[in-house]
């Protein structure tokens, strides 16, 4: 089977709007996901789906960022088949890798530079003038520690937010806000920062803010409406204090008083994994993968070697990087690196390090190892 210049090698999904496919390009050499809107067997495709299908392809055309999937191509089949053809993803959705199990500290440290990502993708849509409006562990997928969010057929482009309407079952979402349900006409960047905010909760704790015995919907959206958030501690005592206090921020039923824009909710973010808040440092590569500096040590060894408190040999294949490579060294709050005799060498904001060089790491260097370059984020 071909959708245009296509082979489609396997079907991924299958929802009530239409298929997604994996397909090939042969010339090209690239394997794609192909989403497709299914016509009605009676009236073919409806004016109102072509318009929302060609709204998410207009809304991530416009959208460059490593966290986000990238459009390729959009066409019609045999004249009744609608497919936009995007990045194919291997990987695993968020929902699939978040449980119900409690997480333990461990897995939090893990889960909150995941969402960081997360942040920084939802951003720079906001700044080009796309909101999401159905962000949810579902729409999110996870590759080696990289984060692409996808399905931004909900999105609005600046002020065109008229295809939604109240009562649509797209709406009819765990991780929705309040006005997404009550009044869709009033939903802005405001409404993601609420669907972060459960998606947050739900990494933290396992569980949504609102959850219900019986399954019923329509009284869990009525709770999620009418009642105040529960603070996540409550379900995990292992969440720092002010990690807690951001995510009930994220959820307040009011707009106004959550988080005004991303970059708020980012700067308070990154002040609770990075600063005073916790005091954790990370090297993260450009790909988006994070290494969390090791706490409590004060000799931190980078390189190759499995024994090495940071291995780096997953994101080295052309074997760069020295077995001991490196050496980050935590005194008294500050941190310095270190080059131990590596073959390739060690490069801090583009100049070489000689071996008795002890330079200070500041949040926002840049460390490169051999051939992979690191941010480093504390």
């Amino acid at each position: 089977m071909k959708i245009g210049l296509y082979e489609i090698t396997q079907e991924l999904g299958r929802g009530s709007m239409g298929v997604v496919y994996k397909g090939y390009h042969s010339l090209l050499k690239r394997q794609v996901a192909i989403k497709t809107i299914l016509p009605d067997k009676d009236k073919g495709i409806s004016k109102s789906s072509i318009d929302r299908f060609l709204l998410e392809a207009q809304a991530l055309a416009q959208l460059d960022h490593a966290n986000i999937i990238k459009i390729h191509d959009i066409g019609l089949h045999d004249d009744s088949l609608l497919f936009i053809v995007m990045e194919y993803v291997d990987g695993f959705s968020l929902d699939e890798l978040i449980d119900n199990r409690v997480p333990d500290t461990e897995t939090i440290e893990k889960r909150e530079h995941l969402f960081e990502q997360i942040l920084e993708a939802v951003q720079y849509a906001h700044k080009h003038g796309v909101v999401h409006r159905d962000l949810k562990p579902g729409n999110i997928m996870v590759n080696n520690g990289q984060v692409k969010i996808i399905d931004f057929g909900l999105a609005f482009l600046n002020d065109e937010h008229n295809l939604t309407k109240k009562g649509d079952s797209f709406s009819t979402s765990c991780y929705c806000s309040p006005e997404h349900i009550t009044n869709f006409k009033e939903t802005d960047e405001r409404t993601d920062i609420y669907s972060l905010g459960a998606i947050l909760f739900k990494m933290l704790t396992g569980r949504l803010p609102f959850e219900v015995e019986n399954g019923d919907l329509d009284d869990m959206l009525d709770r999620l409406v009418k009642s105040p958030p529960p603070s996540p501690i409550i379900y995990n005592s292992r969440i720092p204090e002010p990690l807690a206090k951001l995510t009930l921020r994220c959820l307040q039923k009011s707009k106004e008083d959550r988080f005004q824009n991303l970059s708020e909710l980012r700067a308070s973010f990154e002040d609770c994994i990075y600063g005073t808040c916790r005091g954790l440092a990370s090297l993260t590569t450009t790909g988006g993968q994070v290494f969390i500096v090791a706490q409590g040590k004060s000799d931190i060894f980078i390189g190759r070697s499995s024994s090495a408190d940071i291995n780096l040999k997953e994101v080295d294949p052309e074997r760069r990087i020295s077995r001991r490579h490196g050496q980050i060294i935590h005194k008294d709050g500050h941190y310095f690196y270190k080059d131990l005799g590596s073959s390739n060498g060690s490069y801090l904001n583009g100049v070489k390090l000689a071996s008795d060089e002890l330079p200070e790491l500041h949040k926002g260097d840049h460390l490169r190892l051999g051939r992979t370059e690191f941010i480093f984020k504390v």
